[in-house]
């Protein structure tokens, strides 16, 4: 796949990803701050690494 299409394919993919994370803490605010952060910081580990840095 050409990379401009990646490029263009994960942002849209993290822009969707965070939106609906950002509802999903407005909607359960009792839910543990730490069970949020999971997901969140397993795509950003994940983005490092691919990413080669």
């Amino acid at each position: 796949m050409p990379v401009p299409v990646t490029t263009i394919l994960l942002l849209t993919l993290s822009n969707v990803f965070m939106t609906s994370a950002w509802h999903g803490h407005l909607k359960f605010k009792p839910a543990p701050r730490r069970a949020a952060a999971r997901p969140a910081l397993g795509a950003c580990f994940f983005r490092q690494n691919r990413s080669g840095s």
